[in-house]
């Protein structure tokens, strides 16, 4: 019988001849889960992607986020996972932000199921859960890039940004994606739910998708039934925040208004998401007779 490090090999090589390195796409997803269980057979997950290492500013690691080949317990205690040959995990630790807010993977596996029942299915039917334990939540994978990942000023501060020499196709790109993601958002809150945590690390942008901005992460959600109107209407502004202040950002670096809401709402709410100079910028820029 072949042991555990020689079974990993195998499957990993297994993938690797069938996906390639970095896959993409729904079609690998499927080969996956129609192939994968054929293959592992350990007791262990098999961590077959690294999707980030959430740490504080002191590097203790704070919640994981990996896409992995459930093994024989994992299989055993959470039926769900038998369907996929392949799935998200979420690993809490003590220092997690969630947990130290009262949340836990199983109030995340709680709302995510709320939050299914309320939205329409061709934007929740990402998004199902497939079990949760004191400090381990794992779901469906919903393939893409998060928006993180895809925008020029993730890793710039305001001043930087807005010097920043984009190409027209990437700031055309940018634009569209901002577009969607308000509107993924707006989407929510017309079905009564409020992400209550949504940064661009939860915008996951998918391919070839009726709605390609697609929020992930719902174990901070607010429920308009539960909440108080206060609650709800702060829990709303906060979750379209991070979107103003890059349509903020984007109109100050090609230093021209663009239509649409979001981008509309970030000029008249310059001030509340920017230090005072560059609000007043913001404020300033000139109205472009057609868009970009």
């Amino acid at each position: 019988m072949q042991n555990k490090s020689t079974a990993r090999q195998k499957l990993t090589e297994a993938l690797r001849d069938a996906l390639g390195e970095c896959p993409h796409f729904p079609a690998e997803i499927i080969w996956l889960e129609t192939n994968a269980l054929k293959f592992w057979c350990g007791v262990d997950d098999l961590v077959w992607k690294t999707v980030y290492d959430d740490k504080t500013t002191r590097g203790v690691l704070r919640t994981t986020g990996e896409i992995v080949i459930p093994g024989a317990k994992t299989r055993q205690q959470h039926p769900e996972t038998l369907k996929l040959g392949i799935h998200f995990k979420k690993t809490f630790t003590s220092d997690s932000p969630p947990l130290k807010r009262g949340e836990s993977p199983e109030i995340e596996e709680r709302n995510t199921r709320k939050a299914i029942q309320l939205l329409p299915v061709d934007i929740n039917d990402h998004l199902m859960p497939l079990g949760a334990s004191p400090l381990i939540f794992r779901s469906r994978v919903v393939i893409g890039e998060t928006f993180a990942s895809l925008s020029p000023f993730t890793n710039e501060n305001y001043r930087d940004s807005i010097n920043l020499i984009l190409d027209p196709q990437i700031v055309m790109r940018l634009q569209f994606q901002i577009l969607q993601a308000f509107a993924s958002i707006q989407t929510l809150h017309r079905h009564g739910v409020s992400h209550g945590d949504l940064h661009f690390e939860n915008i996951v942008w998918t391919r070839n998708d009726d709605y390609p901005a697609r929020p992930i992460d719902f174990g901070s959600a607010i429920f308009r039934a539960e909440a108080t109107p206060e609650e709800w209407d702060k829990s709303c502004r906060d979750d379209f925040e991070e979107f103003h202040r890059e349509a903020g950002i984007l109109q100050l670096n090609i230093k021209r208004r663009l239509k649409g809401q979001v981008f509309e709402e970030s000029i008249v709410k310059a001030e509340e998401l920017f230090p005072d100079d560059i609000a007043k910028e913001l404020k300033n820029i000139g109205i472009s007779d057609k868009e970009l």
